[in-house]
């Protein structure tokens, strides 16, 4: 009898044993996946609050920056504006100052390309004050460190290699 129950016992302390790590594995699975939820969860709320807060605080640097660099591209707009208008002044005004040495009366503005075409002895041949060949002259007033365009150096290449032309067009 004591056989018996020394095997009842004993399967009952391995039952025992094994309903232990049976329910020991299950907690600690349910807890892993609880523990993931709870976690992943945690996660999320952080992450949220993480980027609500750089959100903030780098919506107000963009803030920050889109306002100095508005003030500065409008500074900038002005500046260049200025300059486009003394130019085109400088332009329209060149004749009168010594510095264009010519004739304003034999200057004619035509803008584009070039801002002049100077018929050097105009005035003078039509007043019959002169009797020579009038030098055609194409000019350019810049302002500042303006430089000549693609287009005008392309001029002044073909003017320099003597590419000018004199045509009568009959109609």
């Amino acid at each position: 009898m004591i056989e018996i129950i020394l095997t009842v016992v004993v399967g009952i302390a391995i039952g025992v044993l094994f309903a232990y790590f049976y329910f020991r594995a299950r907690v600690e699975l349910m807890a892993k996946r609880l523990g993931d939820e709870v976690g992943q969860r945690l996660f999320e709320r952080n992450k949220a609050e993480l980027d609500a807060a750089f959100e903030e605080k780098y919506k107000g640097f963009l803030e920050q920056w889109k306002v100095e660099t508005e003030k500065a591209f409008r500074e900038d707009a002005l500046a260049r504006s200025r300059a486009v208008l003394k130019g085109a002044i400088a332009e329209q005004l060149a004749p009168i100052f010594k510095v264009f040495g010519y004739n304003p009366s034999d200057a004619r503005f035509i803008g584009d390309p070039v801002d002049y075409v100077i018929f050097d002895g105009y005035t003078q041949v039509r007043e019959r004050k002169a009797d020579r060949p009038i030098t055609v002259v194409l000019a350019d007033v810049k302002t500042g460190r303006a430089t000549l365009t693609y287009e005008q150096r392309r001029i002044k290449r073909g003017t320099e290699k003597g590419l000018v032309k004199f045509k009568t067009i009959r109609m």
